[in-house]
């Protein structure tokens, strides 16, 4: 059992509610009389919190979650050498949730940020995310509108590749600015917003360039994604086409990456969050049940932190 929690707070609104908590804790038994270890993790997450310059609930996203996460994920063990266990991280986790639904109990918030997807543990495959930067170079460096399509409804849309080789023309509706995708996965349908940004990317490829392509082949297809001959392409030939475009950019962190079609749906979802969409909205947005976020946040870059 710990006992001493290092962590100590200095904005009265956070020791307020954490006080409460703790009262919560003590009432309601929880642990069966190791309470103390959801107290010292809600501590540490609100030290935390301060450390990033929150003072309001209110104003913690899903974001912050996720850089917690991390942060415990790297930080020093303050008894052993090493970091957490994997043990002690799901404790963190779980008793920022129960801490957040206490917020919610007694009205200081409305919605938690820590509803998010299982964290998974072990060892995971990480998935390298572009910048924004990145992005602009890989859209500037396409050669033609067909290009900018796949790009544009990679990245922009976050479709995985049997969703983009399933894409019919009159799935894109331009008028509405939405994509309807009809066979997602797990047979599950949604629809997803597309921006002006990305409209204007898919444009020129359906009014002109698709005809073109069309007048190869004999047999009309209501494939968005054709290919030279005039029939849909396959998911090899756009993952193909997406390698052809970072190579050509010629830069060499970029090309590094080994950017994927999957790298780019896990880009956006980053971007999204992190310019303030909520959990919610991009769990619809991507067609999960869950988020995945270790592969969404694997690469988000590490900060460095002091501890007493």
């Amino acid at each position: 059992m710990i006992k001493q929690i290092p962590f100590q707070l200095k904005t009265p609104y956070f020791i307020e509610h954490y006080n409460g908590f703790d009262k919560m804790i003590m009432v309601k038994n929880y642990g069966r009389g190791k309470t103390i270890m959801y107290q010292a993790c809600v501590k540490e997450f609100l030290w935390y919190l301060e450390s990033q310059g929150f003072t309001d609930f209110s104003k913690v996203k899903a974001l912050q979650i996720v850089a917690y996460y991390e942060y415990i994920n790297t930080r020093p063990n303050l008894r052993r050498q090493g970091t957490l266990s994997e043990s002690m991280i799901r404790n963190n986790l779980y008793s920022v949730r129960i801490f957040f639904d206490y917020l919610i109990d007694i009205n200081a918030i409305e919605n938690s940020p820590a509803r998010l997807p299982k964290f998974q543990f072990g060892k995971q495959t990480d998935r390298n995310i572009c910048t924004t930067n990145e992005i602009t170079l890989l859209f500037n460096t396409c050669k033609d509108a067909r290009e900018q399509t796949i790009l544009a409804i990679a990245y922009g849309c976050g479709l995985r590749r049997t969703e983009i080789v399933a894409l019919n023309i009159q799935d894109v509706l331009i008028s509405k600015g939405v994509l309807v995708v009809r066979d997602g996965k797990n047979y599950k349908s949604r629809v997803v917003p597309i921006s002006e940004f990305i409209l204007e990317k898919i444009k020129p490829y359906l009014k002109a360039e698709r005809g073109l392509y069309l007048q190869h082949n004999s047999v009309y297809t209501e494939a968005l994604i054709i290919n030279d001959i005039g029939a849909r392409m396959c998911g090899h030939s756009i993952y193909k086409t997406i390698l052809r475009i970072v190579k050509r950019t010629q830069d060499n962190e970029l090309i590094s990456k080994n950017i994927t079609l999957h790298c780019l749906r896990h880009s956006i979802a980053t971007h999204l969050l992190e310019n303030g969409a909520g959990a919610e909205f991009v769990k619809s947005f991507l067609g999960h049940t869950e988020i995945d976020t270790v592969q969404l946040y694997a690469k988000r870059r590490k900060q460095n932190y002091k501890f007493s």
